[in-house]
């Protein structure tokens, strides 16, 4: 199985990964970090998803440089992978990203606190949608909110 999440077929790397994950082999870890970082979309994800069973010091190093990911399900299996390891997640800065000086950084902190939805996210999204001085930050923080089925105050 290890061998064959270099398949040149991806859906061979797909299954590999996948019984890999449910196997939960210690010594398949090193392989499945390998394929998180060479992938990308879905078998990303699938690989950090898996990595979430290998509490191995490198491993959680990768979740914790993924968690920041630009992709948004590869930043949400991240987070998942850590909260399965027991790992404290990085929210704060996730958060803190919804204050950046940039306004187009607050768009993209955005997306990904909706995406997922850590605890704080509302009442974070919240303020965005109440007092940001960019006018496309507080539509899409209101947007969000109606996304995970809060209503925002004034909108």
């Amino acid at each position: 199985l290890v061998r064959a999440l270099n398949d040149s077929d991806s859906e061979v790397r797909r299954r590999a990964a996948f019984s890999l994950k449910r196997i939960r082999n210690p010594e398949s870890f090193p392989a499945l970090l390998a394929m998180a970082r060479r992938e990308r979309g879905a078998l990303r994800v699938l690989a950090i998803d898996a990595l979430g069973r290998f509490p191995e010091p490198p491993v959680i190093e990768f979740l914790k440089q993924a968690a920041t990911d630009r992709d948004c399900l590869a930043r949400a299996a991240a987070f998942d992978a850590l909260d399965n390891l027991g790992e404290p997640k990085p929210i704060d800065a996730l958060l803190a990203e919804l204050k950046d000086r940039e306004p187009k950084r607050r768009l993209q902190a955005i997306d990904h606190v909706v995406c997922i939805n850590p605890k704080g996210s509302v009442e974070a999204l919240r303020v965005v949608a109440e007092s940001d001085p960019d006018q496309a930050a507080r539509t899409a923080a209101a947007n969000g909110l109606k996304a995970l089925e809060l209503p925002a105050a004034g909108h």
